[in-house]
């Protein structure tokens, strides 16, 4: 198995397009924001292989400095990388092919406040620009993303896609969504699972003068197979953790009207605010396997 390889993510297309989304984000200021990665292998034993995490800490309107990243691999049984940039852009990049488990996290909670004396309406924006899902399995193994955003703890977008092995299949795979989609598909049962270029919007709610908004973005995506010939994937999210006073996906504008009135969704996964970590690099969307 060939070492996964990474290279600087391009975000200028990207920066000017969340620049024009998040106009008005000059009425919050960043109180506190935490972000972190992480990537963790434990065998089919129940023992811990490997398990490395970054994270970095910014308070009282300061801006993200560090260029979080983690790899772990080990005899070409398997390998993770996750990172992140400065201004925030990410990726994930992991394989296998010996059975366990194979997680990588890449997490953010920030805490806003609103410094003007209206009440402003929030809401945020977040961009997938591509992903893939590949598995070989046997019956149980699982390869599973976990997507949850918006306001913490329950957010307003919460959406899961599962590859599931099947023996009698010739550990072919097949896939399924639920909850909120991020337009994944599989052409047939055992090809390569495709996440397309994607742009998503979530309506925060209204925060008062003075007053502060925990926001969230949690993504997981978690191999777990006991009888495994092979399991790939990739992610890369430009768009989920831009800082402020840069650019950031959580965005105001002044209040008009009643309060909305979006119902939370039930998250799908627990948010770890601890083990963040990453390596910004570019994933070119292509078939894995």
């Amino acid at each position: 198995m060939t070492t996964i390889k990474t290279i600087a993510l391009r975000t200028s297309t990207f920066a000017a397009a969340l620049l024009a989304m998040t106009a008005g984000a000059s009425a919050l200021t960043l109180d506190l924001g935490i972000r972190s990665i992480s990537a963790r292998f434990v065998d089919a034993t129940g023992t811990e292989i490997a398990n490395q995490s970054d994270s970095e800490i910014v308070t009282n309107g300061a801006t993200y400095q560090n260029n979080l990243s983690v790899f772990i691999g080990s005899s070409n049984r398997f390998e993770a990388s996750v990172g992140m940039s400065i201004v925030g852009t990410f990726g994930i990049a992991a394989r296998a092919s010996q059975a366990g488990t194979l997680t990588t996290r890449v997490s953010l909670l920030e805490t806003y406040v609103n410094d003007q004396s209206t009440p402003v309406d929030l809401s945020a924006t977040f961009v997938v620009v591509d992903g893939a899902m590949f598995l070989v399995a046997g019956d149980n193994g699982t390869l599973t993303y976990d997507l949850g955003v918006g306001t913490f703890p329950f957010g307003q977008f919460s959406g899961r896609g599962v590859l599931e092995g099947n023996t009698a299949n010739g550990f072919f795979a097949s896939f399924s969504e639920s909850g909120d989609s991020l337009g994944a598909t599989q052409a047939s049962v055992g090809d390569a699972v495709d996440i397309p270029f994607s742009v998503h919007t979530v309506d925060l709610g209204r925060i008062e003068p003075g007053a502060s908004l925990d926001y969230f973005y949690n993504i997981e995506i978690v191999m777990d197979a006991t009888a495994l010939e092979v399991a790939s994937w990739q992610f890369v999210d430009p768009g989920a953790t831009f800082p402020l006073p840069a650019l950031s996906t959580v965005s105001a504008r002044p209040a008009s009207g009643p309060p909305s009135a979006a119902v939370p969704l039930p998250a799908t996964l627990p948010l770890f605010l601890c083990a963040f970590g990453g390596l910004a690099f570019a994933a070119r969307r292509r078939r894995v396997g």
